[in-house]
């Protein structure tokens, strides 16, 4: 079992990837005649690793080999209400509260676009609604997602009485990847008096074309 895999970098300097793959090797063979489980725990925090997250996604297309699970603080029968509440005290910053006790991804890193830019970009309440029309089967919503990439498909359903504006940014690759091309609808009702609204976004696969994109930009 290896703990605490979303702090390897910070704490050793070494790389997540590197070290499972060094220790996928001591198990292998057999044993008295059985072959080895090779089976490897990985647990961690929330932590900020692109790595961990990455084997994390990597159950979506290979489920046969990966688990995974999330588990919060108040998951643990074992804390009181009391004890809960003073974890919570401790932990000053919301998100960082979120992202420790409640296994929330935290956003990603970057120079060009830091958390910091990106925190002001989220929208709860679209998310709850989104979440509400999904679990009731509503017509018109969609949500996609891809390894690596998370959300690459996020759609709500038009309204006749409203204005809205296409904006794309062709490329040709496949997310996550730079070049890949983005397809965003804004609501502009009200706008520049009210905020512009995400109606749609689609961060397009192009495998190696910008038709993906063209069509897209199309339909």
């Amino acid at each position: 079992m290896l703990d605490e895999a979303g702090r390897l970098a910070e704490i050793t300097g070494g790389s997540l990837d590197a070290l499972l793959v060094n220790l996928g090797s001591r198990m292998r063979g057999q044993i008295g005649g059985r072959t080895r489980m090779g089976k490897l725990i990985v647990m961690s925090t929330a932590e900020y690793d692109p790595q961990l997250w990455e084997r994390f996604d990597m159950a979506e297309s290979l489920p046969k080999y990966y688990m995974p699970t999330l588990a919060t603080t108040y998951d643990n029968p074992y804390l009181t209400a009391d004890q809960l509440g003073a974890i919570e005290r401790r932990i000053k910053d919301p998100e960082k509260r979120k992202q420790l006790m409640k296994s929330e991804r935290p956003l990603p890193r970057g120079n060009e676009f830091t958390p910091e830019l990106l925190e002001p970009c989220q929208s709860r309440e679209m998310d709850d609604v989104m979440q509400h029309a999904r679990e009731n089967n509503l017509r018109g919503y969609y949500v996609e997602e891809a390894q690596r990439a998370g959300t690459v498909l996020w759609v709500m359903p038009p309204n006749e009485f409203d204005r809205y504006v296409l904006i794309g940014d062709p490329g040709q690759n496949t997310p996550p990847d730079r070049n890949s091309g983005v397809v965003v609808v804004l609501k502009v009702t009200g706008f520049p008096q009210a905020p512009a609204e995400v109606a749609a976004f689609h961060w397009v696969d192009g495998q190696g074309s910008y038709w993906p994109f063209i069509n897209q930009m199309e339909e």
